[in-house]
C-alpha cells in the first residue's frame, strides 16, 4: 500500500517538477546608433538574457547642437521613444534591434515616416484603410500591414509619425511600393477597393526636401490619393 502511495505522489507531482526545472525563455535585444559619427549607445548586448531581466539603453550625443538625437527605432519600422534613456524588460515583445537615430543632413537621411494619408472618394461620408508595404528592392513581392486607421471623408489622416522606412545608407538603396486597402461607407452601405501605387518611396524622391508625397489619381474612386512621408529630424518630434 504505501508503495502505491509512492508511486501515486511521483505521479502528482511529476508535472510540478518539470515546470520547476524547465528556464524561462531567452531572448535578445540589439542596440546601434543610426551612425557611429554622430553618437553612441551604453548598456546595450548581443547575449541573450533571460525572460524579466532588465536593461537601461542610454544615448551619447556626439554633436548636440547640430546633430542631436531624434529617437529610437526598433527593428528598423517603429519609433519607441523619444528619450535618451530606454528601460526594458527582456520577454517576447521587446526583444529585437533597437536603433539610436540621430539628425543628419536632409539629403543623407536614412530614415522616413508616414504623416498624411489623403483620399476623398465622391459618394462616401467615411473612409477606413489598410497601407500595406513590399520592399522591392530586397526582391520582395509580398506586402506587410504597414499601418491602418479610419477619417472623416474631406478630412486627411494624420499619424504620429511612429511608422518608419527605413531608406537605407547614405547613397539610398531601400526602394518601397504601397498598396491601401479601403472600405468606404455612407450611412447606408459599405464598398471595399484595393489600389496599388505605381510610384515608389525612395531616398531619391526627397532630395534636400523634408517631405515628399507620392500622389496618384483612381478613375474608379474620382479622387487622388496621397501619401506625404517626411524625414526623421528632431523638431518632427520635439517642440521647439
Amino acid at each position: 500500500m504505501k508503495r502505491k502511495m509512492k508511486y501515486l505522489l511521483a505521479i502528482c507531482l511529476c508535472p510540478f517538477l518539470l515546470t520547476a526545472c524547465t528556464p524561462p525563455p531567452s531572448y535578445v535585444i540589439n542596440v546601434s546608433p543610426s551612425d557611429l559619427k554622430l553618437g553612441s549607445v551604453k548598456g546595450g548586448t548581443s547575449d541573450e538574457k533571460q525572460e524579466g531581466s532588465q536593461i537601461t539603453l542610454e544615448v551619447n550625443e556626439n554633436m548636440p547642437e547640430t546633430n542631436p538625437f531624434i529617437c529610437w527605432i526598433k527593428n528598423g519600422r517603429t519609433v519607441v521613444s523619444t528619450e535618451k534613456t530606454l528601460n526594458l524588460t527582456y520577454n517576447s515583445s521587446n526583444a529585437g534591434s533597437y536603433t539610436a537615430v540621430f539628425e543628419e543632413e536632409a539629403k543623407k537621411m536614412r530614415y522616413s515616416s508616414l504623416t498624411k494619408i489623403d483620399c476623398q472618394p465622391e459618394g462616401y461620408s467615411n473612409v477606413s484603410f489598410q497601407l500595406s508595404v513590399s520592399a522591392i528592392s530586397s526582391g520582395s513581392t509580398n506586402y506587410s500591414l504597414f499601418t491602418e486607421g479610419s477619417m472623416n471623408n474631406g478630412e486627411s489622416f494624420l499619424t504620429d509619425n511612429k511608422t518608419i522606412c527605413y531608406l537605407g545608407n547614405a547613397d539610398g538603396l531601400n526602394v518601397y511600393r504601397f498598396q491601401i486597402s479601403f472600405e468606404l461607407g455612407n450611412g447606408e452601405n459599405t464598398d471595399k477597393f484595393i489600389y496599388v501605387f505605381n510610384n515608389t518611396l525612395s531616398d531619391s524622391l526627397f532630395g534636400d526636401n523634408e517631405t515628399c508625397t507620392i500622389t496618384e489619381h483612381s478613375d474608379e474612386l474620382k479622387t487622388d490619393i496621397s501619401l506625404t512621408f517626411s524625414k526623421l529630424t528632431y523638431s518632427l518630434y520635439h517642440q521647439q
